[in-house]
């Protein structure tokens, strides 16, 4: 539970550093493939009311495509607005399907190390 609220305080607060328009724009990107993937593939499933199909559904979810490419941007980012944008978002996607279901673990605890960083370094702000 303290990890949870750890994330979702540092995910309302974004670091001052920035990437510059070519950042913003690498991200928008990458927001733009998962949605366009996501609107898809909610629209091949909509209709999912058997096991099978729901099954399917699961197994197709673009976010586990697009975790890993959010962890990879948000490494390269390091400590910029863009990256920790990022950051917030795969701990999004992990909460959205469960943050240990297989797929998306490896991403998912990737990307609280550098929460964990940032905490961190306020920690020695504020004291």
């Amino acid at each position: 539970m303290r990890l949870i609220y750890l994330a979702v305080l540092l995910c309302t607060w974004t670091p001052a550093i920035t990437l510059g328009q070519s950042g913003k724009e690498d991200l928008g990107k990458l927001q733009k493939e998962y949605e366009d993937s996501y609107q898809a593939w909610n629209q091949k499933h909509k209709n999912a009311k058997t096991e099978d199909e729901s099954i399917a559904r699961h197994k197709e979810w673009p976010g586990w495509n697009y975790a890993p490419k959010l962890v990879a941007f948000a490494e390269m980012a390091q400590s910029s607005q863009e990256g920790f944008e990022a950051i917030c978002e795969v701990l999004d996607l992990g909460n959205s399907v469960g943050k240990f279901d297989r797929e998306i673990f490896g991403p998912y605890e990737r990307a609280i190390d550098p929460l964990g960083a940032i905490h961190l370094r306020l920690t020695s702000i504020w004291n």
